[in-house]
């Protein structure tokens, strides 16, 4: 080896010296890097200092190249070294989003020599867990339906429904809350959204309408340590319940009505009134009878928002006979707008007071003058016969 080393000595003073090698030459020299870490996920671009670097011949001048790599591509991305021939250098590096683990980076110094010209050091650089943010989409902000359809399914109303962190599988659950209502809508059973496949359901309660608005929040297991979310930013989507077209109501009129001829004015009852759209939908009720010598001249007296009415008429005097009346309510709309409901009446007759002339007695006989007795004139053929009480 003694001789070996003299032949390389008297080699490199033989050749020029721009090629000459320096069989002398000190590796560079950099201060040991500490491990890194533990540092959380998602914490962005990181920078590590690099010290005590040198060629390792302080009486030399010799340019000194860094270059770094990593074991774990899938945690570090982006190295890189900035470094201007001092005795500091910046390291930087980024971690991947949402991936945790540890990564060894070696730091290489080469200042340019064929002999004992490189220096390797390495770290390692901890990244851990971190919950983080869950997500998804709503298909609409919108769900218009009719008051009367019972329960509602809308399938895959929320998707890319997903926990934020791609090496777990967390359980996730929907929050979803009536933030406000308008008109006289309430629920039946409550907004809820299944998160195995996104579908959404609710029942409104029957002939109620207006708008709800919904608020939904995601939410995993994850929870909040270390910098971590659990809840996804907050959706908003909203219920527009519309009011059917429903005709108005009213209750069956007892029927018959049966009356005495000359019985004065009748009231008749009318319940069970409604719109069918709104209790403050203004009605117009309206009567007809189909006998008008019997009934006629018909008013009504009701009261916006009442449930009943009254039905007012008289018969006239010395009439009798039957009639049907029908009563319509109309509560303005375009279809579905009106109800009718039919009743009878019955007039029975009642014999009016006859007249009877004055019996003139001649002796024991009578004369042919008198006592006649006649039906009254307001009576027609309701009155057949007379009966004479002694």
């Amino acid at each position: 080896m003694k001789y070996l080393f003299l032949v390389f000595f008297y080699l490199s003073l033989s050749l020029p010296a721009f090629c000459q090698w320096d069989l002398f030459n000190n590796p560079p020299e950099i201060d040991k890097i500490r491990d890194y870490g533990p540092i959380p996920e998602n914490s962005g671009n990181q920078t590590i200092i690099l010290t005590g670097i040198s060629d390792g011949d302080p009486n030399k001048e010799q340019i000194i190249t860094i270059t770094v790599s990593t074991n774990n591509t899938n945690l570090i991305s982006n190295l890189e070294v900035e470094y201007d021939q001092g005795t500091t250098a910046f390291l930087s590096f980024t971690p991947k989003l949402n991936v945790n683990g540890k990564a060894e980076i070696t730091v290489k110094l080469d200042d340019g020599q064929i002999w004992r010209n490189i220096t390797e050091t390495s770290f390692d650089v901890t990244v851990f867990a971190v919950n983080s943010k869950p997500s998804f989409q709503l298909s609409s902000d919108l769900v218009s339906i009719d008051e009367n359809e019972g329960k509602i399914t809308i399938k895959k109303f929320a998707t890319d429904i997903d926990d934020g962190d791609p090496e777990l599988d967390q359980k996730l659950d929907f929050k979803l809350t009536v933030v406000s209502i308008t008109g006289n809508l309430t629920f039946r059973s409550s907004p809820t959204i299944e998160v195995k496949n996104g579908d959404l359901k609710f029942e409104i309660n029957r002939d109620r309408y207006g708008e709800a608005k919904v608020s939904v929040l995601l939410k995993d297991k994850g929870g909040t340590k270390n910098g971590g979310i659990d809840t996804s930013d907050e959706s908003i989507f909203y219920i527009k319940v519309f009011g059917s077209i429903n005709p108005p109501t009213l209750n069956d009129i007892p029927s018959p009505l049966i009356l005495f001829e000359d019985a004065g004015e009748q009231i008749v009852e009318l319940t069970g009134i409604s719109s069918g759209v709104n209790d403050n939908q203004d009605l117009v009720i309206s009567a007809v009878s189909d006998n008008q010598e019997l009934i006629s001249n018909i008013n009504i007296e009701y009261v916006t928002g009442e449930t009943t009415a009254k039905l007012i008429f008289t018969p006239p005097s010395n009439q009798f006979g039957n009639a049907s009346i029908t009563v319509t309510i109309d509560n303005g709309q375009t279809q579905n707008n009106t109800v009718s409901k039919q009743f009878s009446v019955i007039v029975n007759p009642v014999a009016d007071t006859p007249t009877v002339t004055d019996a003139i007695l001649q002796g024991s006989k009578q004369t042919t003058s008198g006592l006649v007795i006649s039906r009254n004139v307001v009576d027609g053929n309701e009155v057949t016969h007379t009966k004479i009480n002694e």
